[in-house]
């Protein structure tokens, strides 16, 4: 954790000593009174927390905002529905890596019963942002939904933006030699690949299918692999 997150604005702020920023806190950053630490407001400013006191149940700290948040590169992820732990990964390391917005979709091979998991039913997905942004020192959370078919999220890329699919079976291009520019929407298929069906629409909606190599990787692999190449080809990393 690299930056402490909070929820609002506030000059001054209570935790209690179950809250993880806290613990963080006191047992990673070894924080006593008058010490200072990275802080941010969840997608909004950032600056310097001092530590004003730390109690039998709770720390009090004061905050200082001096910094406006910066954007995240204007990358979409569209992911075939994966397993939920597979899930987990692709959000906090997506998080973490820096993108726009995060579209957990059904395509013809992802199995439904993945959008049904407490990931997604209890908020859980949202704990994973923030440990993610919280390990880059950002402050801004992706947008994120689950449970659209790819249809309709092909159906909502925005007019002009670069449309790129990963695809080991058919794709022709690395995708470290495809030249690219936001706005870019990324497709990965789940773990089984892509169908036929789909082929079909990305092909329909001009995606460019490439690969990342010889190697099969898990889905979570190539969602960083990926995003990692196409910052580095945008200059963002």
């Amino acid at each position: 954790m690299n930056i402490v997150l909070f929820d609002n604005d506030r000059g001054a702020q209570c935790m209690p000593f179950t809250d993880a920023r806290a613990r963080h806190l006191l047992e990673v950053l070894r924080c006593r009174p008058g010490m200072q630490f990275r802080a941010g407001v969840v997608n909004g400013a950032s600056g310097v927390g001092t530590v004003v006191a730390v109690e039998r149940d709770r720390m009090r700290v004061s905050l200082c905002w001096n910094a406006e948040p910066v954007a995240a590169p204007d990358i979409t992820l569209i992911v075939g529905l994966p397993r939920p732990p597979s899930a987990r990964k692709i959000l906090y390391q997506g998080a973490a890596i820096g993108c726009r917005a995060m579209h957990f979709v059904h395509t013809g091979l992802s199995d439904p019963n993945y959008a049904r998991s407490k990931l997604w039913r209890d908020d859980e997905w949202r704990r994973h942002l923030l440990d993610g942004v919280q390990q880059s020192a950002a402050t801004t959370l992706p947008e994120v939904t689950c449970g659209t078919a790819l249809r309709g999220a092909l159906a909502c890329v925005a007019a002009g933006a670069m449309v790129v699919a990963l695809d080991p079976e058919t794709g022709m291009r690395r995708l470290g030699t495809v030249a690219v520019r936001p706005p870019l929407v990324l497709a990965v298929g789940p773990e089984r690949g892509w169908s036929e069906v789909d082929r079909v629409l990305l092909e329909r909606h001009r995606f460019t299918l490439c690969t990342l190599g010889t190697r099969i990787l898990r889905v979570e692999t190539a969602c960083v692999a990926a995003m990692a190449i196409v910052q580095a080809r945008l200059g963002a990393m």
